[in-house]
């Protein structure tokens, strides 16, 4: 009897110590239960989950993904910007430079058949040729050399007229040679006065005009004391 009742007591001793164990574990699971019934997402703060596991959970990583898209379109269209500023140049802005060593001239009295013989300057007894090594160079840009068969390719089927006095014929007779190295120009015609002239390019049926005019307004000259005077009267 001495011996049950010892083992009973040392047995009820032992209950009595792991009682605040029992009521830890049971209040930290009741708060895990708690946790796991009361959160709609509890999983998403377990950590070390893979790439491909609730992607729909990770609003915040899309859109910093989605940032950072952004982020490289507009430095790239704010890149683009300053480019197209850069290729503006106003071609009208420039200066005459000479040619590079071996460029050829554009035509001469030889190659340009158009050349009317008041301007023929070999024809005349010049004997230089570097009147004909110049260019064109505008401050802001390189000019690119020009090419009839492009020019000939944009303008086919369609007509121009230089229209002014003895500067816009020369303007037409340089670009009618600068054309004849592609395609040989024919005479169309030419009034008595040599005020209009018609070429035609057959290959790219493109016409080339010259009207010539000494003012684009109508102007009437000045008489005094019964002769003519160099004022006019535009109208």
């Amino acid at each position: 009897m001495k011996k049950s009742s010892t083992t009973f007591q040392d047995k009820r001793e032992r209950c009595v110590k792991n009682i605040p164990l029992i009521l830890s574990s049971l209040f930290i699971a009741s708060i895990l239960c708690l946790f796991f019934l009361i959160s709609p997402k509890p999983l998403t703060l377990l950590p070390n989950q893979g790439p491909d596991i609730f992607d729909d959970d990770h609003p915040q990583h899309n859109k910093q993904e989605n940032l950072s898209q952004t982020t490289k379109v507009s430095s790239s269209s704010s890149n683009s910007k300053p480019q197209k500023e850069e290729n503006k140049c106003d071609l009208f802005k420039g200066h005459w430079v000479p040619s590079l060593e071996g460029e050829s001239s554009y035509y001469t009295n030889s190659s340009c058949t158009t050349i009317p013989d008041s301007k023929n300057c070999f024809r005349h007894g010049r004997m230089d040729t570097d009147f004909l090594k110049w260019k064109w160079k505008p401050h802001e840009c390189e000019l690119p050399r020009f090419n009839p068969t492009s020019f000939l390719n944009i303008v086919g089927g369609k007509k121009m007229a230089f229209i002014g006095d003895s500067v816009a014929r020369n303007h037409m007779e340089s670009l009618l040679c600068l054309l004849s190295q592609e395609d040989t120009p024919k005479d169309m015609y030419k009034d008595p006065e040599d005020k209009y002239r018609q070429w035609y390019f057959p290959k790219h049926d493109f016409t080339l005009m010259m009207i010539w005019s000494r003012f684009l307004i109508v102007g009437e000259e000045r008489i005094v004391n019964g002769t003519g005077s160099a004022f006019l009267t535009f109208t």
